[in-house]
């Protein structure tokens, strides 16, 4: 039997908070349970940096550290402190994975 792997991954994506980003940081696409626990739609969050999120008490060395990963092309995992689109406090125990194009680039 073949299985699609798109709809593999709609329906992990359904299972999961997901969003991903371009290589500059900004949201290209956000499911249904990151709308809900950011409180944003998913048209508010296209095109806006993920740090539309971030809360005051992430240190940039996180963030430093994150992009390094990213850049090494190997993945990092890390617990955002965020703040949804009411100010509220809520927290994501994250794994960040680049995504390669056909010739291995992110």
């Amino acid at each position: 039997m073949k299985t699609n792997i798109n709809a593999y991954i709609k329906d992990i994506e359904k299972t999961i908070i997901f969003s991903q980003t371009d290589k500059f940081g900004l949201i290209t696409r956000a499911n249904e349970s990151f709308c809900k626990l950011s409180g944003y739609k998913e048209k508010e969050l296209i095109g806006k940096k993920h740090n539309i999120l971030k809360h005051p008490d992430m240190q940039r060395s996180s963030f430093d550290k994150l992009w390094k990963n990213i850049e090494e092309k190997k993945p990092y995992r890390i617990l955002f402190k965020n703040i949804d689109k009411k100010g509220n406090t809520f927290y994501l125990d994250s794994m960040v994975i680049p995504i390669f194009d056909e010739n291995g680039e992110i």
